[in-house]
């Protein structure tokens, strides 16, 4: 296998579309479910594809292209997710082919091959939750652009006007689909500087660039009258809302330790083993800033879950890949491919039959219960982490972010939020309120007309009347 993809053929695509679908098939054995998160973009999308407008109607901190997305496969398909997996292998498969494009074209190794391809795909898959359509994988294509432009700005040694447009285009975009892919703002900054030597109005250039899509978007919601529910809603810093733990951080460790390690072993390849030429020195350094610049997302993220590391891959198969074609004998060559083929995918499957097994499991995906079917074919609210009671329900009100709803529900003492909250039940009210964590109960006080209307049937669930309305 390792000969085959070592042919610089660009039949070898269709060994790399072949490795995605044989390697999807373990987690399609196991049972794929339905993640936390992948159900809180379902309704987002089914939310945008009625009507609602994001921010303003709907409280989450999705980045307005992503809901695009969502709502467009929502108006097309409904609510079922093979569309969603289907675009996200789509999408896997260009990153890999444009990886290894890059690294071709701009001769990142002494030899050229479809390893990069390779490698790429084998990473997407130390975790399932990498290859569903979440932003991240959405808004990091973009980056993959941007970093081709940086790559070329570097290698030609030559600063051009068209390169520097779309290098702060293309980084700009990447936020609008994930806001904390921001991130790349100082890594463009940066490299422009020291490894592009940008003068002053080139960096300008690139800057006005990067802010022109974000300036766009703003736009239109400040034309619809939710600017400020836009500032709000997109740019809630993640080290100020309550960490949501899909995975513990032992677990991302579990799964990510060997693509980890094969990473530093190959970066200890370039800098010990031979030497780069001036333009992969160049590359290195770029791929290094990236990465040191990628470690904002810990900051800048709320949730603790695996595809949080998509941005990184890049970096992992530059230096996987060097550590590969650095070894001149054939023999080390293939035990380190066959260790990369056989231990990335092994303990991601591992690591999911194992998740499947376990009570922590409803914080991963959805675990549907004899409790979920209580709101079955009606209209809820789900004020709490777990979303499978949304399995066979629809969403009512705007609040579908626990995270962020809670603290604007809370804040009773705000009579503007009030006024929002009480608009939100009056304009779609729910028939059942799942109030997990004590929140609706706690605010009822300061809502009579909810008080009235909503009727306790157990512990944590309230039911509305019959016949009742809202003023």
């Amino acid at each position: 296998m390792l000969s085959f993809f070592k042919f610089n053929d660009p039949i070898r695509l269709v060994g790399i579309i072949l490795l995605l679908l044989l390697l999807r098939l373990p987690y399609m054995w196991m049972g794929t479910p339905v993640t936390q998160p992948e159900m809180l973009w379902l309704l987002v999308g089914e939310r945008i594809s009625e009507g609602f407008m994001l921010y303003t109607d709907i409280r989450d901190n999705t980045a307005p292209l992503s809901a695009l997305i969502y709502g467009g496969l929502h108006f097309i398909f409904g609510r079922t997710l093979w569309p969603y997996h289907l675009l996200a292998s789509f999408i896997i498969f260009l990153q890999s082919a444009y990886i290894n494009s890059l690294f071709l074209s701009h001769k990142s190794y002494d030899e050229n091959t479809y390893l990069p391809a390779f490698i790429t795909v084998l990473l997407f898959h130390f975790s399932y939750d990498l290859l569903t359509l979440s932003p991240v994988l959405l808004g990091s294509t973009f980056l993959l652009l941007a970093i081709g432009q940086l790559f070329s700005l570097a290698t030609i040694n030559q600063n051009n006007t068209e390169a520097i447009v779309l290098l702060g285009l293309f980084a700009g975009l990447a936020p609008c689909f994930h806001f904390p892919l921001l991130f790349f703002l100082p890594v463009m900054i940066l490299t422009g500087l020291f490894i592009s030597n940008f003068n002053f109005q080139e960096l300008l250039l690139s800057i006005v660039g990067y802010f022109l899509p974000l300036s766009i978007i703003g736009l239109f919601f400040f034309w619809n009258g939710a600017f400020m529910d836009f500032v709000q809603g997109l740019m809630s810093p993640g080290w100020k809302l309550d960490s949501l733990a899909h995975v513990s951080y032992r677990e991302l460790l579990y799964v990510m330790a060997f693509p980890i390690g094969f990473t530093v072993f190959g970066y200890l390849a370039t800098s010990l083993w031979g030497r780069l030429y001036i333009h992969q020195q160049k590359q290195k350094q770029i791929v290094m800033i990236y990465g040191l610049g990628a470690v904002l997302l810990v900051f800048l993220n709320y949730r603790v879950i695996a595809y949080q590391f998509i941005p990184f891959i890049p970096l992992m198969v530059f230096f996987i890949n060097h550590l590969i074609l650095r070894n001149e004998r054939l023999f080390v060559q293939s035990v380190l491919f066959y260790a990369l083929l056989i231990s990335v995918p092994f303990f991601g499957y591992s690591w999911f039959f194992y998740k499947k097994n376990d009570k922590s499991f409803s914080d991963y995906a959805l675990k549907i219960e004899e409790k979920h079917a209580i709101g079955n074919g009606s209209k809820l609210l789900v004020l709490g982490k777990d979303l499978a009671y949304y399995h066979s329900a629809s969403p009512a009100t705007g609040f579908l972010n626990f995270n962020l709803s809670k603290k604007h529900l809370l804040e009773v003492e705000d009579f503007d939020k009030m006024h929002v909250t009480m608009a939100n039940f009056q304009k779609d009210p729910p028939e059942w309120v799942i109030d997990q964590e004590g929140v609706f109960s706690s605010i009822l006080p300061y809502y009579p007309i909810l008080q009235e209307a909503y009727t306790p049937r157990r512990p944590g669930i309230y039911e509305l009347k019959k016949g009742s309305q809202f003023p």
